[in-house]
């Protein structure tokens, strides 16, 4: 029942995707810890409706893990491994805005200036073309 409260309190501040896919940051969370990981790889699984999922956490050191879950424990239902209770969803990031205050110009217009290209030369090779 801890981890059902946790998950509410947590979508109250973060918007959580409906589905995880392949590269993808979700939010994992255990009795203990909030965590977030990466989603490496989902492969079927060789039982039915089962998916081999490559994670790894963002921690330092990084972990590897694959989990065994069906599509909707990818997506925010809680589950048991070894007794323990998890719950994994994808977090939806706002995307960035089209425009920034102040700047009418669209995506060609700001991609599309002209400018002058700078060359940087390593400070003895400058030495070397200015000896000779």
């Amino acid at each position: 029942m801890a981890l059902e409260s946790k998950l509410a309190d947590i979508k109250k501040h973060i918007s959580l995707k409906q589905e995880t896919h392949i590269g993808d940051i979700v939010i994992i969370g255990t009795g203990n810890d909030i965590l977030y990981a990466t989603v490496r790889d989902i492969r079927l699984d060789i039982k039915k409706n089962w998916y081999s999922v490559h994670i790894t956490i963002l921690a330092m050191p990084p972990v590897k893990l694959i989990w065994k879950l069906r599509q909707p424990q990818m997506c925010g239902e809680i589950f048991s491994i070894n007794g323990e209770e998890y719950f994994m969803a994808a977090v939806a990031f706002d995307p960035e805005p089209a425009d920034r205050p102040g700047d009418d110009r669209g995506c060609n217009e700001i991609n599309d200036r002209s400018g002058k290209v700078l060359q940087f030369i390593p400070k003895n090779q400058q030495q070397e073309e200015h000896n000779e």
